[in-house]
């Protein structure tokens, strides 16, 4: 049997820890190696990029619930999930799992349910898949159980959270608090209640924080505080090592984190539609202030790639400094100190980026390179994705130089052509060279010899086009299993 395993990348445009250049990158068993041999997928002028680190993101929601009360399995949810991940160039994703007072999606059984189904999917899911564990304050009833997830490794991450305040200023107002009351799967009169009972347990919310900090801390966690209101409250979190503030609401609370050495999360939907939805700082201009480290998803998984392209297009940074806010930095704040940069040793997370030059952006997923496992193989008929992925802008498709054929990307069926329906181009493939570089930590990447023009194909049948508004092909994934009959370069 051939072997198909993917040996690496090679482009133009190769974002190292040395900045934008022409190199290669090589892996092996997860990891980038100094050189490789093997099928080399070509990017052309595509960007090549680390993957990106989601600190935090909740959107995973809507698929377990995607109207309150209306809940699906947790196994479809996170195929469902896993797709989005990748396809918005998330190689590694950290679920904002809420243990709260409310119940519901937010109380213990459904937050079991992630750590059940994530274990037993695992060899599944394409993305890295983490749990951030949000605890509410106030549910002192289940610091113990907390405790138990920490020490059993379920939790790589964990946030606490007060959202006990805004809650009680919506008391009376029954159509907002109703539609809490559904997520919470219970009905008005029960919900609040609930409020009523959590504010009970005000005074013993503080020993029971810094008890559950001492336990992650323990365990080797970071730790994040979540919407601190002031500098009072982040020195607070401060002390207790929590050396996270994600989502400061005031600029001052965001300059004490600063002074104090923590790292600042924003939210990367904050910098694609120009503001907050809650009135909280503006994250461009806490950027432009040194104040922000981190995008995170947030509430929108598409927000961190679209976020430091659009960082990038408006002149706020380049884009070294833009991706960091998506990758090396996220990653280092979590404690995966070898994610986020193209270098040897580093974990062999990393996308392809479709886009114009590196100061106009594109915010647009290519391909997604992940998680080399064995068996990994490319879908397609060559390695030269920049022709390939001509399809993706709608370009003629007489012109193509490598047509799709109909493979199963991750269990989904690609279609392309006249009125959405797939069509088979195929052509001959003639194995082009292309000699792999040297991309260790703290060298610069050397040039690539192309050799001749790679891969010529020909054209598909008279008429062909791909009608991108109606079939986006945005991704071309690299999926675990045997497709022996796909050659690929070597």
């Amino acid at each position: 049997m051939m072997d198909h395993t993917l040996a690496g990348i090679v482009g133009t445009r190769v974002l190292t820890g040395a900045g934008l250049q022409a190199g290669a990158v090589a892996f092996s068993r997860g990891r980038i190696t100094a050189a490789g041999t093997g099928p080399m997928l070509d990017a052309g002028n595509l960007l090549v990029l680390p993957g990106i680190v989601d600190l935090h993101g909740d959107a995973f929601e809507r698929s377990v619930m995607p109207r309150p009360g209306v809940a699906f399995p947790y196994e479809g949810a996170l195929h469902d999930v896993d797709r989005q991940l990748l396809a918005h160039g998330i190689t590694t994703g950290f679920h904002g799992v809420t243990l709260s007072w409310e119940g519901g999606l937010r109380g213990a059984p459904y937050a079991q349910r992630m750590f059940d189904v994530l274990a037993c999917m695992h060899a599944e899911l394409g993305a890295h898949h983490y749990v951030h564990l949000r605890f509410e304050t106030h549910n002192i009833d289940d610091v113990a159980l907390a405790q138990e997830w920490i020490r059993g490794g379920l939790v790589r991450f964990m946030a606490f959270n007060d959202h006990l305040p805004s809650m009680v200023k919506r008391l009376g107002d029954d159509r907002k608090l109703l539609q809490y009351a559904e997520r919470a799967e219970c009905d008005l009169d029960t919900f609040q209640a609930r409020i009523r009972q959590a504010m009970q347990a005000s005074d013993k919310v503080a020993g029971a924080t810094r008890e559950l900090a001492a336990t992650a801390r323990g365990a080797g966690l970071r730790i994040a505080s979540h919407d601190d209101p002031d500098c009072v409250t982040r020195r607070y979190y401060h002390a207790m090592d929590c050396r996270v503030a994600e989502f400061p609401l005031t600029r001052q609370a965001a300059q004490a984190a600063r002074d104090l050495g923590d790292a600042i999360v924003f939210g990367g939907p904050n910098v694609v539609r120009g503001r907050s939805h809650t009135n909280a700082p503006d994250a461009t201009e806490m950027i432009r202030a040194g104040l922000c480290d981190i995008l995170a998803s947030d509430y929108y998984y598409a927000a961190p790639l679209a976020a430091a392209m659009r960082l990038v297009r408006d002149g706020v940074l380049p884009l070294e400094e833009a991706w960091n806010l998506v990758s090396r930095n996220p990653a280092r704040a979590a404690g995966l100190d070898d994610y986020g940069v193209l270098a040897e040793g580093m974990a062999a997370d990393l996308i392809v980026e479709r886009g114009g030059d590196a100061g106009e952006g594109g915010d647009r997923v290519a391909a997604i390179a992940h998680r080399q496992r064995a068996g990994m193989t490319l879908l397609a008929r060559d390695n030269h994705l920049e022709r390939l992925l001509a399809l993706y802008a709608g370009d003629d498709a007489d012109r193509l130089a490598g047509p799709l054929e109909q493979h199963v990307l991750l269990d989904m069926r690609l279609d392309i052509g006249v009125d959405g329906k797939a069509q088979r181009a195929l052509r001959d493939v003639r194995e082009c060279g292309v000699q792999t570089v040297d991309l260790g930590a703290g060298r610069d990447a050397a040039g690539v010899d192309r050799g001749t023009d790679p891969c010529d194909a020909t054209h598909a049948r008279e008429g062909l086009r791909s009608h991108h508004a109606r079939c986006e092909a945005g991704t071309l994934l690299v999926h675990p299993g045997d497709h022996d009959d796909i050659p690929l370069r070597n």
